[in-house]
């Protein structure tokens, strides 16, 4: 199992693994910036540090907000907005250089994406899709 922690703006605080490993962000990786407005942009560099080895890597997002798009999911059917990032992460212990994309579907009425699709530079490509929610009253 693994515990992703994020702000209420669905930004990544932290993530911690079974085994005890994880990160912390400084600041949160800024995966979205509200409003999300059709044409909208942001760049943004995060420190991440391993909890075990204390050692340092910077993140840094290009990130933009493509417009309205319906989704299908098992969840169902969402007029969603699309988000893209460019990701690039450089390690200063090795000189290493991890470039990728991420491209979700943001629906506002349930608060959260409802598809990501990312992709690594060797070309693997990750899709989680919600299967399923449950909204609580918003009284």
């Amino acid at each position: 199992a693994r515990n992703l922690t994020y702000n209420r703006y669905w930004n990544l605080i932290s993530t911690r693994n079974a085994d005890k490993s994880g990160a912390d962000y400084s600041p949160p990786l800024k995966y979205y910036d509200f409003p999300l407005k059709s044409g909208n942009s942001w760049n943004q560099s995060s420190i991440e540090t391993d909890i075990k080895s204390g050692k340092k890597r910077t993140h840094t997002i290009t990130g933009a907000v493509d417009g309205w798009e319906n989704v299908s999911v098992p969840a169902g059917n969402f007029r969603a907005i699309k988000v893209s990032l460019q990701t690039e992460i450089s390690d200063p212990n090795t000189g290493e250089i991890i470039r990728g994309t991420d491209v979700s579907w943001f629906v506002p009425e349930i608060g959260r994406s409802v598809k990501s699709i990312t992709s690594s530079q060797d070309g693997k490509k990750r899709i989680i899709q919600l299967i399923g929610y449950e909204l609580a009253d918003r009284k």
